[in-house]
């Protein structure tokens, strides 16, 4: 009985908090359309957007014409005992990953939690990031907002501000951190990531409670119960971590593989590559016997698309085959005065012409 009431109890105290309490101690806006006065702060983005870089001022926010990485860079001193939280409105007309990058001019450290994958919508959308992470422990010199799209979006960016979280809003972003779930990634077949909280597994936080759980459990006659109850709260509440991350999984399979259209379909760390594939057996010219194969991505990728595509040949980097097949590949620009492929201003290509576009990085080239 007595468990049951120090229960209720704290539910009753958290949900009668103070509304002051769940609110921001301090704001600080950073870009929004009240700021074009203010040379001092708004004039301080820097843009890095493939040579636009511009930020185009509308009625209703900034626009920012992503050509599939573009990065806003703001030099501010600070750290996460200053400001804690980091909010974006903003709206997108393709799916756009949107990644904080702490000093980003220097170290340019980045993690799954300061990262969100954000679907295309006419109406603004507001993405929140918790900067109470180790990485914002130390005083940073600036930071960067990298918006990532497979194909150029057009972001329309409302706001940009910093916030101090208040006690309450920082428990509940550990609630937050304990069920944020990590990227899928090759290595999780074997191995389940860690949960975090703050940026530190969450081990380190919940080790303690089942230590002194585990204590009471067995020497103490008076809180024998009560340690049993807790422990076997712990218990399930692991457990529905666990459950909850596999489900999560599944989730966004649904969210990003089968219910979008083919064009906009993401699987897990293939990315695009799976719609890319059957865009260049389309594409390709019948009489095509061997390619060459250039791209950013990860090192297998070329095995996959030469099991696809066989019985052509894909040669990777090579400049043998008259057709050039480029996926993600932003270092190598098409140029019209000569018909050439270029690779960091030095020809890779005899003369031809581009035969099929996937998007502004990838397309398929033909030798004349």
């Amino acid at each position: 009985m007595r468990v049951k009431l120090i229960y209720l109890v704290f539910a009753i105290l958290f949900f009668l908090l103070p509304t002051a309490s769940w609110a921001a101690e301090r704001t600080k806006i950073l870009m929004n359309l009240d700021l074009i006065d203010q040379p001092e702060v708004f004039s301080q983005w820097q843009i890095s957007n493939d040579g636009d870089d511009y930020l185009y001022q509308q009625d209703d926010g900034f626009l920012l014409k992503d050509r599939g990485n573009a990065h806003l860079v703001y030099p501010l001193t600070f750290n996460y005992t200053d400001y804690d939280k980091l909010v974006v409105t903003f709206s997108t007309d393709q799916p756009i990953y949107v990644v904080v990058i702490p000093n980003i001019s220097t170290t340019g450290f980045n993690t799954y939690e300061l990262q969100k994958r954000v679907l295309p919508s006419p109406d603004f959308q507001t993405v929140e990031f918790s900067l109470r992470h180790h990485l914002f422990k130390d005083t940073l010199t600036d930071f960067g907002l990298n918006f990532f799209a497979s194909r150029p979006a057009n972001v329309v960016i409302k706001e940009i501000k910093l916030e101090k979280m208040s006690s309450a809003q920082v428990f509940v972003q550990a609630v937050k951190d304990y069920f944020l779930v990590a990227p899928y990634s090759p290595f999780t077949v074997n191995v389940i990531p860690t949960p975090r909280i703050f940026g530190h597994d969450a081990f380190i936080y919940l080790l303690p409670i089942f230590l002194v759980l585990a204590w009471l459990l067995f020497f103490s006659t008076k809180y024998r119960q009560a340690a049993l109850v807790g422990l076997l709260i712990l218990w399930l509440v692991t457990g529905l971590r666990l459950d909850y991350e596999l489900f999560n999984y599944q989730k966004n399979d649904y969210q990003t593989w089968v219910k979008p259209p083919t064009p906009e379909k993401i699987f897990r760390n293939y990315g695009d590559l799976y719609v890319f594939i059957d865009w260049v057996k389309q594409n390709l010219p019948d009489d095509t016997l061997a390619i060459n194969y250039y791209q950013i991505g990860s090192d297998y990728f070329p095995q996959i698309i030469q099991y696809y595509l066989y019985p052509t040949e894909v040669r990777l980097e090579a400049s043998s085959a008259p057709v050039y097949v480029l996926f993600h590949q932003p270092n190598i620009k098409y140029n019209s005065e000569d018909n050439r492929l270029y690779r960091r201003q030095n020809p890779i290509s005899n003369p031809g012409e581009i035969i099929a576009t996937f998007n502004n990085n990838s397309f398929i080239f033909s030798e004349k």
